[in-house]
């Protein structure tokens, strides 16, 4: 008899019963906050993320992710201000809404 209750398989629950998924990642233009961040309006940069998913979808994945990719030198976690969070929010929802799969967000630190 296990000690703890089995766990739910995660990634069946989001993508179904396959035997492999496969994540695409949205390596997203500098944002807010970034030392490589010059102002380029937020719907450019959200725009190109949304690009990538569709082409990432026409090429069969099951799953995205948002990261911050270009934001380099990536700061420390603890100097992650609210206009990245903020922004890599709005990001992701606007891709999840115009790709239609299940999107993640990873800040890099």
């Amino acid at each position: 008899m296990p000690v703890f209750p089995p766990k739910p398989n995660a990634l069946h629950e989001l993508f179904g019963q396959r035997k492999k998924t496969i994540i695409g990642v949205i390596h997203s233009k500098p944002m807010p906050g970034s030392p490589h961040y010059t102002g380029q309006p937020l719907d450019e940069v959200y725009r190109f993320a949304v690009e990538e998913g569709l082409r990432l979808r026409e090429g069969g994945v099951h799953g995205l992710i948002v990261e911050n990719a270009w934001d380099l030198p990536f700061a420390k976690p603890q100097d992650i201000g609210m206009e990245t969070a903020a922004a890599m929010s709005v990001m992701a929802d606007r891709v999840r809404l115009e790709v239609e799969l299940p999107v993640g967000i990873q800040v890099l630190a």
